[in-house]
């Protein structure tokens, strides 16, 4: 192996290990799974949600693969950069690397958006999960301006809204699965952070079994050890950091 290969593979290796351990797996699970379905290295109709097979087979992966499989195209790569970038951004920042926490977040909106699936006959739950974090996003981080099209910029808050507009524009009908993703994001963020804050008791805990895999120290969050820590308390710190993104064309989420 040469030498310019040998720079690409360390510079490669030395990227995935800098990206955080959620986000990560997250991004690889969307890479892979597209990639084989996309190629036909595995057949795409087992990587979808079908609720009959999914119970009465007891293909439960189903549950799993529908939020990692898209269509391969440049739809699935700006997908794929939104992952990477937004859930790295909650990951590292938002959530202060309390892998535990963030975690449990990512399970919750998954949870949801598997019942809502279940209702509203969604196959695959990709772009859902993806709004669920970019609305998460825009709540921690919704003074960042955001610039979207040609130019045009807005507040992060209103990102998820604008996402949805654009997607109705394109002429799609309703793109349910991104208001799921909005719902289920809202969900998360009310009971972890709104609710709270107004006087209310804290509903969502994240389980002692994910501290004991994922224990550690950051930000002064003290995890595992039976010491509980509190999920949320970065969005006040976060809410008033300034900067922002450039999305090029802007490319609709989803296929």
């Amino acid at each position: 192996m040469n030498r310019p290969q040998n720079e690409l593979l360390n510079g490669l290796r030395d990227w995935y290990n800098t990206v955080p351990p959620i986000t990560r797996t997250l991004f690889m699970a969307t890479l892979g799974l597209s990639v084989l379905g996309g190629l036909r290295l595995v057949n795409p109709y087992f990587l979808v949600l079908v609720w009959p097979d999914a119970i009465t087979k007891f293909q439960v992966w189903r549950l799993f693969t529908s939020f990692f499989f898209h269509k391969l195209g440049f739809a699935f790569v700006m997908n794929l950069y939104f992952l990477y970038q937004y859930s790295q951004d909650l990951e590292t920042q938002a959530f202060g690397n309390r892998t535990a926490d963030y975690l449990f977040f990512v399970l919750f909106v998954m949870g949801l958006e598997l019942i809502a699936s279940y209702f509203l006959s969604l196959f695959l739950l990709g772009d859902a999960l993806m709004l669920a974090l970019v609305y998460v996003w825009s709540q921690h981080f919704r003074h960042k301006i955001v610039s979207f099209l040609f130019g045009f910029t807005f507040k992060a808050v209103y990102l998820p809204w604008v996402l949805v507009a654009y997607d109705i524009l394109l002429g799609s009908g309703i793109p349910t699965g991104l208001i799921v993703g909005i719902v289920t994001g809202h969900t998360y963020w009310f009971l972890d952070s709104v609710y709270p804050a107004a006087g209310g008791p804290r509903l969502l805990r994240t389980p002692q079994l994910l501290y004991r895999f994922f224990p550690q120290v950051r930000g002064g969050y003290t995890m595992g050890g039976g010491v509980e820590a509190i999920p949320g308390r970065a969005a006040q710190q976060a809410a008033a950091a300034t900067g922002g993104y450039s999305w090029g064309r802007g490319q609709r989420l989803g296929t």
